[in-house]
């Protein structure tokens, strides 16, 4: 399994108005979910995703984002996943803050699929405003016949 800690980017407001949200928590993982309590579980963060060959397909991962904002506000956030070639999966999340100005989003991408080697860019957007960042990398690995070079 892999587990590494990605680089999160600060909100581009750090100042919230009564409409702004603003991203406490953002990470892609091998598996998360919301309890009956409201609690936030996550297990196998990752920031980089090994395989052979591409095109391939990811069997599973999870976006979550722990969002602030005003109570009992309505949004509708989209995530949009960019390949290095800028081709890009959006997912539409509609959002209504809890009465604790609190909101979790956790969005289950099965099968992700990975159409090349490289970077790819997790964007959170309300109205065109992009509002939160990360980054995981597809990086080649060693078939079982190739040999390491120093």
């Amino acid at each position: 399994m892999i587990a590494a800690m990605f680089k999160k980017e600060k909100s581009l407001n750090s100042k919230m108005s009564d409409e702004t949200l603003s991203v406490n928590l953002f990470v892609i993982c091998d598996y998360a979910l919301v309890s009956q309590e409201g609690k936030l579980s996550i297990n196998g963060i990752f920031d980089n995703i090994y395989t052979e060959q591409t095109p391939s397909i990811h069997p599973q991962a999870f976006i979550v984002l722990s969002l602030k904002g005003k109570p009992l506000s309505e949004h509708d956030i989209k995530l949009e996943i960019s390949s290095p070639n800028g081709k890009t999966i959006v997912i539409n999340v509609p959002v209504r803050i809890g009465p604790n100005g609190a909101h979790n989003i956790v969005s289950r991408l099965s099968p992700l699929p990975l159409d090349e080697f490289g970077e790819y860019l997790v964007s959170v957007k309300e109205k065109q405003r992009n509002f939160g960042k990360l980054r995981f990398s597809v990086i080649k690995t060693k078939g079982q016949g190739e040999k390491t070079v120093n």
